[in-house]
């Protein structure tokens, strides 16, 4: 599963792998990563967002192998 979301999250554009690697491997919160980013808060939420329901869409499919 580990191999399967690193291939996952590297198929991202790489503002929103960016926004969710920084997020959930580097512990910052929302506004962190926009300040860290120099990006409007509503753009990381919107990154993350899209970045997530891609990663999930993905993980449907092989759901019953977990």
């Amino acid at each position: 599963m580990r191999n399967f979301l690193k291939f996952k999250l590297e198929t991202l554009p790489p503002f929103q792998r960016q926004a969710i690697e920084m997020a959930f491997f580097g512990g910052m919160s929302q506004r962190e990563i926009a300040l860290a980013m120099g990006t409007p808060l509503g753009t990381i939420k919107t990154r993350l967002e899209l970045g997530l329901k891609k990663l999930s869409e993905s993980i449907r499919g092989v759901k019953h192998m977990i």
